[in-house]
């Protein structure tokens, strides 16, 4: 069984990558169909067409398309140059360059790519307006096409004048670069003359620790050694050109497994014995020789037995990935312990000493790009903890089964009044609440996101502790969908209302 699970995640792997490439592919070829279209366009194809020879230039013979798309190219590249005029051939290199992303590195067309590439293509039409270049046999008196005259003339231009609709667009054409690309031309900038400083002053550094020629002879005369000063730990100069933060000791890095801890599973056990109830308001008729439901009533994951998988490569690699990325903002870290759960994984690393955790937290966006994570929670610091963890969703969940919390230890001897079996933690232990403690319970998420699931747990967690002397429901379910599994539950004081308007507040 431990052999058959691996292959069908590679394979998963395998075949969401193969989509992304193909997407990627498909635009280069997009790309590379626009920019043919543009380099060989000319109106002169369009003498022979009935809707477009208006634009054919005036006693010029008609011939073969020049076009090296032919016809559709003509179009292509006449569309495109109306629009946007020498933009149009940032479109073919942009398309290009989104192809390459997509299929080299497997990065997906997101919000943010698609509004930087759809700003950066109106903020060059209108400069080019403005700025009145590219202006020729294909452009004409509008450079920018229909969208820069628009935007950068009639709009910018008329409000801002020349000078100040050219530095406003310059400032969205960065902005949309930054967008695009996640460049960081500022951070860039400040690292560039950090490293240059930092080379200076090692070089400097080197120099002075350097003994003068005629000291090294005399010295090897006398038979003396030179010892050359060395920089100590403490001493040591950061890339960013500051003083090294000084790292705390730590304990080895451990990786913790707890994505895969059953419980044993107990034939017909029940979690709580019946207890007299003490409930004068409610009935016992009836309900004398009821008994708990036992846990052979529910599925048990037949995996249990099954040798764990080792994650320990793929979990060392996100974890150096992560502090190479901190390193790279000048932000000093260490790699603390490795904490598989079901679902999530969290990174714990050790800030320097003197180094703000805000500036940690800051990097959210920058290490889900680095890990290929479509979002990571920061946790800053981890309670109870000197340490910041980093939680990246797993790309195999493991499925938690009712059975298997129902059955731990800590659901089984809780203290509360009315315990709830709501699932696992990061170390994969089982998370019991205490309904009776909740003013309000509201369960909420996304379709798919398992509120039905989570309902139906708070239920069974409930059946499996109080019988219908000691417990009684009421519940409301106004599509008719999620209740009526429980219909002739004999804890409901009335049948499973499904009539709005018979639900008082």
């Amino acid at each position: 069984m431990a052999k058959q699970k691996k292959p069908r995640r590679q394979h998963a792997v395998l075949k969401k990558e193969g989509g992304q490439e193909l997407i990627g592919i498909g635009l280069i070829l997009m790309g590379l169909l626009i920019f043919c279209s543009l380099i060989r366009f000319t109106t002169v194809d369009f003498i022979d067409w009935k809707f477009f020879g208006s634009f054919a230039p005036e006693g010029v013979e008609s011939r073969n398309t020049q076009n090296l798309i032919g016809p559709v190219g003509a179009l292509i590249g006449f569309v495109f140059i109306a629009l946007f005029g020498a933009a149009a051939y940032l479109l073919a290199v942009g398309t290009i360059w989104l192809g390459f992303v997509v299929a080299w590195f497997k990065s997906r067309l997101g919000l943010n790519t698609l509004v930087g590439f759809g700003s950066l293509m109106f903020a060059s039409a209108a400069l080019f307006s403005v700025l009145e270049i590219f202006g020729g046999v294909h452009f004409g008196n509008w450079p920018g096409g229909a969208v820069g005259e628009g935007l950068g003339n009639f709009v910018f231009k008329s409000l801002l004048g020349s000078v100040g609709a050219t530095i406003v667009l310059f400032g969205v054409y960065l902005a949309s670069v930054i967008l695009l690309t996640g460049w960081h031309p500022v951070t860039f900038a400040r690292a560039s003359l950090v490293s240059v400083g930092a080379f200076i002053s090692s070089s400097r550094a080197k120099r002075a620790a350097r003994p003068a020629p005629v000291q090294k002879r005399a010295k090897r005369k006398k038979g003396r050694s030179v010892a050359e000063p060395t920089l100590g730990p403490e001493s040591s100069v950061e890339e960013d050109g500051q003083g090294v933060l000084q790292l705390r000791q730590i304990p080895t890095p451990q990786i913790i497994d707890s994505s895969q801890k059953k419980v044993a599973p107990l034939a017909g056990a029940r979690p709580f014995e019946r207890k007299k109830p003490t409930h004068t308001g409610l009935s016992t008729e009836g309900f004398e020789d009821y008994e708990l439901p036992g846990f052979d009533l529910l599925e048990f994951d037949e995996e249990n037995d099954v040798e764990p998988e080792d994650f320990s490569e793929e979990l060392l690699a996100t974890q150096t990935m992560i502090i190479e990325t901190c390193r790279a903002f000048g932000v000093e870290v260490t790699a603390g312990d490795i904490t598989r759960g079901p679902t999530i994984t969290r990174y714990e690393i050790y800030p320097a000493i003197g180094l703000r955790v805000s500036r940690i937290t800051q990097l959210e966006a920058d290490l889900a790009r680095a890990t290929k994570a479509e979002r990571i929670n920061i946790l800053a610091p981890i309670p109870g903890k000197d340490t910041v963890g980093i939680e990246i969703a797993n790309d195999d969940r493991v499925a938690v089964a009712l059975r298997e919390l129902l059955q731990d230890e800590s659901f089984r001897s809780s203290k509360r009044k009315i315990p709830l079996a709501l699932g696992k933690d990061v170390y994969g232990n089982t998370v019991v609440g205490d309904l009776a403690a909740m003013p309000h319970c509201l369960v909420a998420g996304a379709t798919g996101a398992g509120k039905s699931v989570c309902i139906n747990s708070i239920i069974t967690s409930i059946l499996y502790k109080f019988g219908p002397d000691e417990l009684r429901f009421i519940m409301i379910d106004p599509k008719v969908v999620e209740m009526q599994v429980y219909a002739k539950l004999p804890h409901l004081v009335v049948p499973v209302v499904t009539d709005p308007k018979r639900v008082v507040g």
